[in-house]
């Protein structure tokens, strides 16, 4: 990530910057048996949920992987974002 890729202001706050270069950017996007329901739609009650199936990999120990969420309008425009998580693989 540049140092140009800083938080920047947005209608709600603060919106991070997306590594689009990252391997798991990529596979967020191409391998859905990892990063399941990642896109969507919100329910009736406005929640959403999304799952990460971690591959029984030795070498994944101790990675450490942070996500966010978003939620858009009907034209596209950033209409808010989630807390950040950040989980350790054990």
């Amino acid at each position: 990530m540049a140092a140009s890729d800083a938080l920047v202001s947005g209608a709600t706050g603060l919106i991070p910057p997306i590594d689009t270069t990252s391997p798991l950017f990529e596979l967020s996007l191409s391998t859905p048996a990892i990063f399941e329901d990642f896109l969507g739609v919100l329910d009736g009650s406005g929640s959403a949920t999304a799952q990460v199936n971690i591959p029984n990999l030795p070498g994944l120990s101790g990675f450490v992987i942070h996500f966010a969420g978003a939620t858009l309008g009907a034209g596209g425009s950033l209409t808010g974002m989630s807390n950040p998580v950040t989980i350790t693989i054990q």
